[in-house]
């Protein structure tokens, strides 16, 4: 048919502008310039014509320790995806139509791997294809007005669509090229047909698939993010989701060029239950327990452990990650040192504790001595085990990447990485020490090994233990080359406390949700950033809420001098 055609080519054009985006040169032609044939950039872009960010035009102020790097160019994450599909459209796309997007520090979003290709771009055509399907169905209720007799209907409906698709308006001339689109499509293949063809092609355009951006003078010589990108930027770090209508109403006012006015949209937000829900999506990342849905043990060695269980794990650690972050304390000792968790009847069962009175989750003490906060929880014990064994390995890898932020070299290319067999009469401790006896492995499993040991108190499916293969359990061991926490440790319990207290620790915490803010490594210019929100946890003794405020005046830093 003529328009599927017209609407393919459309939507080639779409695609050339990914391609583009993945170098971080976007062409003025797809980048919402004057140049742009179709209007698929938007109104502003991260190319040609905007400010100049950074580089050698910046001056160092007292907070500078570099010039600052570019702005990157983030795509829609898998989750953001499908929530801003779910705003936008209301309906669902799951999550397992949308191909898995690769980690760096454990978390999604970042722009060095956001790179396209043709199984990707053939994987968006094929979502766009059927969320616009089941868009269009229902006209009246998606439009909210009928085409075939009200002549401002589609215009109307394409102008408040792609605005909030793109997060930002089109101009004029863009803003007629899309309704040229649709009123060509509408007097050849029909109303609902038109729709269909425009939402599917909305949702293949770069700036629906990517949190472009634009940038203004602050005032001051300096330049920040125009408060259609800060709408953007707040929306994603605190919801994972395109922006509501206050946002748009405040970016369209320009209301979100101050730290006032910021802190305001962030504390409204807060309240909103989007907020948890995309905290939760941090906490599960950067603790690695998004492993957990598909876990499997070896049921030879952990009859008991079903995926029903690793399920259950999982609800455990997203509600005491909630009410860590959430409520009372709302804190990072409350996270380490709880002596509380929720528990139902089964994980009751499990943990050996006193079943909740009603039935579901409910808040349960853990078991005296054995465990605290969500560190020694089943799940984070069972996503950092091996199939047939506890792994000190996994253990005190996690505990110097994710809580320390120190990173580890890769192990030589000709060492086999298997753990050591299962044998009758050697505790997991013996059979781990073997690494000792390689040089080209002691330096590094030196300071992986020993604060692992900590842990040996729970076996591979997260079950507290004092036996191993019928010998005594030592769980002692010893952490170095830290600024707060060097020492040896009878086991993991003593050392929760001083984590929970640890400036390193909270650094580190600052640290990963820099990372899962900008979707980059926080490099040496972004040290006052990190010192900032360091002190916030410091401040405020660990308040994770105040913690995310401060990351969202973060979002309206200076980047440069403007050119």
């Amino acid at each position: 048919m003529q328009f599927n055609s017209l609407s393919r080519a459309w939507l080639g054009l779409a695609v050339f502008g990914l391609w583009s985006a993945c170098t971080g040169q976007v062409p003025r032609d797809v980048a919402g310039g004057p140049d742009d044939p179709n209007g698929l950039g938007g109104a502003g872009g991260t190319g040609a014509g905007a400010p100049a960010i950074g580089g050698a035009g910046s001056t160092p102020n007292a907070c500078d320790t570099g010039a600052p790097p570019p702005a990157a160019l983030r795509r829609l994450t898998p989750r953001q995806y499908a929530s801003t599909v779910k705003s936008l459209l209301a309906v669902d796309v799951p999550l397992g139509d949308l191909l898995p997007e690769p980690k760096t520090f454990g978390f999604e979003g970042f722009a060095q791997n956001q790179v396209a290709s043709v199984g990707l771009a053939e994987q968006w055509d094929a979502v766009a294809e059927t969320v616009a399907a089941k868009a269009s169905q229902d006209l009246n209720k998606l439009l909210g007005c009928d085409p075939n007799t009200d002549a401002n209907c589609l215009r109307g409906f394409v102008q408040t669509l792609s605005e909030r698709a793109f997060r930002r308006p089109l101009n004029a001339e863009q803003l007629g090229k899309h309704v040229s689109f649709v009123d060509a499509a509408k007097m050849t293949a029909g109303a609902q047909e038109a729709v269909r063809m425009y939402v599917a092609a909305l949702l293949q355009s770069p700036s629906f698939l990517y949190q472009r951006e634009s940038f203004v003078d602050d005032g001051r010589g300096h330049v920040r993010p125009d408060d259609w990108a800060m709408a953007s930027r707040l929306s994603y770090l605190l919801w994972g989701d395109m922006p509501d209508a206050n946002l748009f109403a405040a970016a369209r006012a320009k209301s979100l060029g101050t730290e006032s006015q910021v802190r305001a949209q962030a504390q409204r937000m807060l309240n909103d239950p989007r907020t948890r829900s995309q905290a939760k999506h941090f906490f599960e990342q950067w603790l690695e327990y998004d492993t957990l849905p598909g876990l499997s043990k070896d049921t030879a060695t952990y009859p008991t452990f079903t995926p029903k269980l690793a399920e259950l794990f999982r609800q455990q650690l997203e509600r005491d990650v909630e009410f860590a972050m959430f409520e009372q304390k709302n804190t990072l000792s409350q996270l380490f040192l709880s002596g509380q968790t929720f528990m139902n009847a089964e994980l009751a069962a499990f943990y050996g504790a006193n079943a909740p009175s009603a039935a579901g989750f409910a808040l349960v003490k853990w078991p005296a001595g054995e465990r605290q906060g969500v560190l020694t929880s089943g799940g984070m014990m069972a996503a950092h085990g091996h199939p047939n064994q506890s792994s000190p390995i996994m253990r005190g890898k996690f505990m110097r990447e994710r809580l320390l932020c120190q990173p580890l070299p890769s192990p030589p290319n000709d060492i086999e990485i298997m753990p050591p067999i299962v044998r009758p009469g050697a505790t997991t401790r013996e059979r781990f020490s073997d690494h000792k006896s390689d040089t080209r492995c002691a330096s590094c499993h030196g300071l992986i090994d020993p604060v692992g040991f900590l842990f040996e108190h729970y076996d591979g499916m997260g079950a507290h233990r004092t036996k191993d293969q019928g010998l005594d359990v030592n769980a002692s061991g010893e952490l170095t080359s830290t600024e707060d926490l060097d020492g040896t440790y009878n086991s993991v319990m003593p050392l929760l406390p001083k984590l929970a207290a640890s400036r390193e620790v909270t650094s580190c915490v600052a640290t990963q949700w820099f990372r899962f803010t900008f979707g980059r490594e926080a490099g040496e210019s972004d040290a006052c950033a990190v010192a900032k929100l360091t002190q916030s946890l410091q401040g405020t003794g660990g308040d994770f809420k105040q913690l995310l405020v401060e990351l969202s005046v973060q979002l309206l830093a200076t980047k440069g001098v403007a050119q």
